[in-house]
């Protein structure tokens, strides 16, 4: 199954991703250039230096420039240097029609920066467009003019041939924007048809008081693109927008495939509005939302909202994840209700006087205190509810690490959030005791109550979910109808004797059955309706509607809906 994990979710989406990190990293370049020497001035540099060259930056700067790139080409800082440019220094590269364009800006920073448009990159060509914007600053903002720090957006139309896809990573940058401004740290907008992928990964971002786009803004048309959001550290103020936001819309003809995944998002002095807010406006937005930590949120941790009218449709999985201390409810789907599930997440559920609150999913966990580590450290201690009571089953495969790079699964199950609390070898804590490895059992039961997997070499056992899975799986009324204890095979039961056998049919994953139940949850118990219903639908994304009007001014928006 390695690799697989979310096909059933979402076909082609894993091999998009490969697809797109097969493209990222540097290319060798054609001829290194060091700066000072090169010419007397950067742009100067930039200007005679060949296609696909390297400018390495041996300053610290200041460097008092506005710099325009118009072929490929990698710009970062020398070994040793931290070349700092002065605030209202820009950086403009374009990617021309011709051929495919490589782009890397890495190592630069601006302290303060600029209110808008530091770093703006625009993509040009029916080539492939590979894009690296890694391990930058901006700390700081001076100037009053609203805009983003870094966008990264699609030439605008009519354009002479359709563009190629994007490869694009953000990994590893600071951003840090003071109250007072209406600076955003990123726009990626691409209103042209656009395919490929984006990876928003390690990045830390703080924001105060503003008043315009997200911090992490994403804004789609057409095309099929293929975004992952992972390991990012957010904290914002902003209480009119999210601390990610997903915006799908268009003819109705594109599509994004989204994991957002390991993010920590807090909310402080009055913000954020959403942790992680989606809308389909027109198209299809496929989402992912696991294992993060979003604490404080000024109206919802996940907000997913649309237009079902307008072609706008959304389906996925929101799972796994610490979202607490929200304003109104944790998690709010105002639309797509039958085609987005939440499962299985640690919430506070407070709800407001002037908002009646979501009810939270039968499968969550609803805690006052999910006693975090401290004031600021959101890792959970060890007599949280949220500890080894994550579902495995709806861990993908390939998410093998928290957000401090340690494993996933160190004790029987998973835990809730962004975090995993470490075990170190051979502890008998008992959040730490394993389960026999996989070489020992042959990871099996016999109940398909409790499907077994193997992960990190413990043989682990899949609890039900909620009524849908035991009516399904286990062809059974309730969970507590299954067994209270799961039951590996007889060599490895122990006490409890051998697993009993079962003369129902061998059930399909368990994820068909919870997709396909929840499509009937009025089905008799007594009939399994994975014999009825057949494929999963998580896999299909039914056909956009036909839109029958145009609006005659759409506008841009966030993940709407009070």
């Amino acid at each position: 199954m390695k690799g697989d994990s979310l096909a059933w979710l979402h076909p082609g989406v894993t091999a998009g991703l490969d697809a797109g990190r097969a493209s990222r990293g540097p290319p060798p370049p054609t001829v290194t250039l060091t700066f000072p020497g090169c010419a007397p001035t950067l742009q100067g540099c930039i200007a005679n230096a060949p296609e696909g060259a390297l400018i390495q930056l041996a300053t610290n700067g200041p460097i008092d420039e506005d710099l325009d790139i118009e072929k490929s080409l990698q710009l970062r800082a020398a070994p040793g240097f931290e070349p700092v440019f002065t605030p209202f220094s820009t950086i403009f590269a374009l990617a021309p029609a011709g051929m495919p364009r490589h782009l890397l800006i890495q190592g630069l920073t601006w302290e303060p920066a600029g209110s808008s448009g530091v770093l703006e990159v625009v993509h040009g060509t029916e080539g492939q467009f590979d894009v690296e914007i890694l391990d930058n600053r901006f700390v700081g903002i001076t100037g009053g003019t609203a805009g983003s720090l870094v966008t990264v957006s699609t030439a605008g139309t009519p354009l002479p041939a359709p563009l190629g896809p994007i490869a694009l990573s953000l990994a590893g940058n600071e951003f840090d924007v003071p109250s007072g401004t209406e600076t955003n740290p990123v726009a990626l907008s691409f209103t042209s048809a656009l395919g490929g992928t984006v990876r928003v990964a390690g990045n830390t971002v703080r924001t105060a008081d503003q008043r315009q786009q997200s911090a992490i803004d994403l804004y789609h048309t057409e095309g099929e693109l293929a975004v992952e959001v992972e390991r990012n550290v957010i904290a914002s103020a902003n209480p009119e927008q999210s601390g990610v936001n997903v915006y799908q819309t268009g003819d109705g003809s594109g599509r994004i495939v989204a994991r957002v995944f390991d993010n920590l998002m807090t909310g402080f002095d009055g913000g954020m509005r959403f942790g992680v807010g989606f809308y389909a406006s027109a198209g299809t937005i496929d989402l992912t939302v696991l294992h993060n930590t979003i604490v404080s949120a000024s109206l919802r941790a996940v907000q997913v909202g649309g237009r079902e009218d307008l072609g706008g449709h959304a389906s996925g999985i929101i799972a796994n994840n610490v979202l607490v201390f929200s304003e109104r409810s944790d998690v709010g789907i105002h639309q797509f209700s039958d085609t987005v599930m939440e499962r299985r997440n640690l919430v506070t559920h407070i709800g407001g006087p002037d908002d009646a609150p979501e009810a939270p999913s039968p499968d969550d966990i609803v805690v006052t205190d999910p006693q975090f580590v401290g004031p600021d450290d959101y890792r959970l201690e060890p007599t949280s509810l949220g500890i080894n009571t994550a579902s495995i089953e709806l861990l993908p495969e390939d998410i093998m690490s928290d957000l401090d790079r340690n494993p996933r699964v160190a004790g029987p199950a998973p835990d809730m959030g962004a975090y995993e609390l470490p075990c170190e070898p051979d502890s008998t804590e008992p959040h730490c005791v394993k389960q026999p490895s996989c070489e020992e059992t042959g990871c099996t039961t016999a109940d398909p109550c409790y499907p077994a997997r193997c992960i990190n070499d413990q043989c682990v056992v899949v609890e039900p979910i909620g009524v849908e899975h035991a009516r399904c799986a286990c062809d059974r009324p309730t969970p507590s109808s299954c067994p209270s204890t799961p039951l590996l095979k007889a060599s490895v039961a122990g006490p409890r004797g051998p697993a009993p056998t079962s003369s129902a049919p061998p059930p399909p994953p368990a994820h068909l059955c919870i997709r396909a139940c929840s499509r009937a949850p009025s089905r008799p118990s007594s009939a399994p309706s994975w014999e009825s219903t057949g494929a999963p639908c998580w896999g299909r994304s039914r056909p956009p509607a036909r839109r029958t009007s145009r609006p005659t001014s759409p506008t841009r928006a966030s993940a709407s809906g009070s």
